[in-house]
Parts: structure tokens; sequence; C-alpha cells
């Protein structure tokens, strides 16, 4: 009886991981489409997008299309609990500081890893920078930092959060920020948005909320991108560069202060071989297909 109910336990978890999986590339599939259709109109009428308009549709392809269907192939999964929305355990200013410091100093340190791996295959190729090059104030902040910082904490850490929490912790931080990495298509972004992935779904698992994950991805996109990007090699910006510095230093000490604190709970019904069970179904086979076709694609664009 045990056995069975252990292997109806796994069954459960490989569809539910499947199922996801299979949302998310809906998610992108609709996405690249419509804005390849778009290109493909503006093209042939001669009209020219600046990089705001095209920022737009893919913020509206992305969360106004894709993230709808995401919903709607995966709304019949039971849920193990409520959107993390109202934090359940506020942090004070300074722990707060001390969190933005560790995710800063996660993201810098897995993107020189990222980049030193990337560069053997195709040299640097730094998209962020590019597009924060042709793009305004304005959409640096609100398209390329804000919306994205909101859409993808709601997805990858709330959404997530509620499908997939009833199986225990440690799945739902593993394949959150497996998803949240590969989501990005690419592989120069991968590698920290896995790191950082991982370290705000733990925050979520501790305060039961995305809120500090929505500040904290919004500090991120705004100083690396459109702050970092916009300012160049200015008096300004060398002196930013350096508090960075000073940040990844404080958050490499401070993570260093709490590696005994971090723990992950156990789960009150572990799902026995979860690795192999989320990576080896159809859906999620699929979907790392997927990702590998763009990210090679990228290396090249």
């Amino acid at each position: 009886m045990e056995q069975t109910v252990s292997n109806l336990w796994k069954k459960e978890f490989r569809h539910t991981v499947s199922v996801l999986a299979g949302g998310f590339i809906l998610m992108q599939l609709a996405s690249y489409f419509v804005s390849l259709a778009v290109a493909q109109v503006t093209h042939a009428a001669r009209i020219w997008l600046s990089m705001d308009a095209w920022t737009f549709i893919n913020d509206i392809c992305l969360y106004g299309l894709g993230l709808p269907l995401l919903m709607l192939m995966s709304q019949d999964l039971p849920s193990g609990a409520k959107m993390p929305l109202r934090p359940q355990k506020a942090m004070r200013p300074k722990q707060f500081f001390r969190v933005l410091c560790i995710s800063y100093a996660v993201v810098v340190l897995a993107n020189i890893v990222t980049t030193m791996l990337t560069s053997f295959l195709h040299g640097s190729n730094d998209l962020v920078s590019g597009m924060m090059e042709e793009i305004s104030p304005f959409g640096g902040f609100v398209l390329m930092s804000l919306v994205p910082a909101i859409g993808e904490e709601l997805v990858f850490r709330g959404y997530l959060y509620k499908k997939l929490i009833r199986f225990g912790e440690k799945p739902y931080i593993m394949l959150s920020a497996l998803f949240f990495a590969t989501f990005h298509g690419n592989l120069e972004q991968a590698g920290y948005a896995f790191a950082l992935g991982l370290w705000l779904a733990y925050l979520v698992c501790r305060t039961g909320s995305v809120v500090y994950g929505v500040m904290i991805h919004l500090f991120i996109n705004f100083l690396s991108g459109a702050v970092l990007s916009q300012i160049g090699n200015t008096t300004a910006g060398g002196l930013i560069s350096y508090l960075m510095l000073a940040m990844v230093a404080a958050g490499c000490v401070f993570l260093f202060r709490l590696r005994k604190k971090l723990v992950v709970r156990p789960a009150q019904r572990p799902v026995p071989d979860a690795v192999s069970l989320a990576v080896g179904n159809l859906g999620m086979v699929l979907w790392l297909i997927l990702f590998l076709l763009l990210a090679v694609t990228s290396l090249w664009m």
C-alpha cells in the first residue's frame, strides 16, 4: 500500500512538472511568433519602431499573451498554497540590506563564471547592455526593469510556489530556478538567473512573499542594465562601480556568516528520485530542447 501511494505521488509530481514545462513552451513560443509577426509586418510596411516600442511589444507578448496561456494550461493542477504576496515574516531594513547585498553578490559572481564559459564559445555578447544603449530612461526603468521584476517574480517565484510547494521546498527552489534560467533563452543570462532564482525562491520560503524578490529584482535590473549602461565611463559611473564592488564584497561576507542558517525544510511527503522525475519527463525534455535551440541561436545573433 505504501509503495502504491509513493508511486502515485511520484506520478503526480512528474505530471505537474511536465504540464508546467508545456505551459512555458506555449508562453515562449506564443511570445516569439507574435513578436516575429509584428516584425514582419512593420518591415513590410517600412515602419520603424524604437527600442522602447519593441520592448513594450515584448512585454505585452510575454505577460499579456504568454502568461495567460501558461495559467490556462496549468489551471487544473492542484495548488499547495496561495500566491505568496503578503509577507508572513517582515524584514527589518538592516536585514533587507544584507539580503540585497547577498543577491547582488550572487548575480555578479555567477555572471563572471558564465561570461568566462561563454567567451570560449562566442566571445563577448552582452545582449542587455546593447539594448539599454538604445532605450530611453523611461523604457529602461519601466519596460526593462519594473515590468520584468514584477512579472517574473509573480510567475517564477509566486505562481510556481503555488503549484510546486506541496512537493517540498527543495523541488520548488530548484525547479523555479531552472525554469527562470532557461526562460531567458540564452547562455549569457542563464547562469546568473539560475543562481539568483535559487536565492529568491529561498527567500519566498522564509518570508512567504514575493515582495522582497520584486524589490531586489528591480534593483538589479535597473542598476546593472539601465544605470551603468547609461552612465558609461563617466566619473559617476566609476563611483557607482566602486559602490557595487563594495556591495559584492559585503554580500559575500554576509552569505558566509549565514551559511549555517540557510536550511531548506524537509518535505512532509518527499518525492523519491525527484531530480530524474523532474528532468526526464516529456514536457521538461521539450522545454530544455527549446532552450538549447534559442541559446545556440543567440550566440550568433
